[in-house]
Parts: C-alpha cells; structure tokens; sequence
C-alpha cells in the first residue's frame, strides 16, 4: 500500500465516491479537544470554526453530517499510519478521548497500511479508539469496501 500521505489520498478519494449529502469528508480537518468560558462566560473558540492550535486537533480524514445550514458534525475520524508503535497508540487514544468529551457521537479510528495484522500493543494500550485496522497489501476495491462498512455509521 502507499506511503501515508498517498494513502489517505486514496482514502479520500475512495470515501469521497461512497458518501452522499448530508455526508461528507475532509481531510485535516481541525476538531475541538476542549470548549471553555472566559471570565464573562463567553466561549474562548467558535465551535463551527476549530482551528488547530486553538483548543483543536488536525485530523487525517473526518466524515462529517450536515445538520443544517452551516452546522456540521463530526461522526469519523479516520488517523493513518504506516506502521504502528506503542506511543502512536497512546498518544491517538489521547486524542479520541479528548475529541470524544467535545463530540460525544465520535467514532475514532487507526489504519495502518503497512501491517498484517492489528499488534497487541494495539489492544493492550489503547482506551477510546474504537477501531483498528491493519490492511497491508489492500487494494483499491478493498479499501473501497472497508470504506463503506466505517462510513455507514447510521
């Protein structure tokens, strides 16, 4: 399978074919870890704008549902690696757990395309992914299909 970045390129493209309104993806999109009130009870970020670095981590690829005008919501989060090491497994359960006390609904997942098989270590340290798959030698058609069972969340 294709280096990282060319995979979730594929990705994209593939999820781009499957979704139809009012689903959608993008790639790196930002989505909120925490959502605060200053002194005045004001929010400190806009929760239809994250931004990365502003209380929001960049995703790969996030499938999103359009609730009305101008109101998305995040319902996937597809995170790509090539390979996998116990660190990457914390530190992106980290990062669903956080994303999860903001979006609730989120379903959040790894995909490594270089690995066989899901490691243990996946399975020993992970706490708030919901999904790990390893699909080495996938193809298009494949990945196609693995696709539409993580995008028909309803």
């Amino acid at each position: 399978m294709a280096e990282e970045s060319s995979f979730v390129e594929v990705a994209l493209r593939a999820a781009e074919k499957l979704l139809t309104p009012p689903l959608s993806i993008r790639r790196g999109a930002a989505l909120l870890y925490q959502v605060t009130v200053d002194n005045r009870l004001a929010l400190t970020v806009d929760p239809k704008q994250p931004m990365r670095g502003d209380s929001a981590f960049q995703t790969d690829l996030c499938v999103f549902e359009q609730k009305s005008q101008g109101v998305i919501i995040p319902r996937v989060v597809l995170e790509f690696k090539t390979t996998i090491t116990t660190h990457d497994v914390i530190t992106y359960s980290a990062k669903a757990r956080k994303h999860k006390q903001v979006y609730p609904y989120l379903r959040y997942g790894l995909i490594m395309s270089k690995v066989a098989a899901v490691p243990k270590r996946v399975f020993v340290h992970n706490e708030s992914l919901d999904f790990a798959a390893a699909i080495q030698d996938a193809t298009d058609s494949d990945l196609h299909k693995f696709l539409l069972i993580f995008c028909q969340w309803r």
